[in-house]
C-alpha cells in the first residue's frame, strides 16, 4: 500500500495534481483555524485494546488506496 500511495500522484496529469493540492492546503488551513485555540489534540490510536504485532496489516487482501 505504501508503494501505491507512492506511484499514484506520479500517474497524475499537472492539473489533476494542481487541483489535489490545493485542496490539502484547503484542508490545512481549515484545521489550523480550528486548532488555533488548542495547543494539543488527544485521540484514541483504536477503539479497542492494543492491536497484537502483525495484526494491522496494510498489505492485506481488499486493502484498497481507491475509495
Amino acid at each position: 500500500m505504501t508503494l501505491e500511495v507512492y506511484r499514484y500522484p506520479q500517474s497524475l496529469k499537472a492539473m489533476p495534481m494542481e487541483e489535489a493540492m490545493a485542496w490539502q492546503h484547503e484542508a490545512c488551513r481549515a484545521v489550523g483555524a480550528v486548532m488555533r485555540n488548542y495547543d494539543v489534540l488527544l485521540t484514541p490510536g483504536l477503539g479497542r485494546e492494543v492491536a497484537k504485532l502483525g495484526e494491522l496489516d496494510q498489505n492485506a487482501t481488499g486493502v484498497d488506496t481507491h475509495a
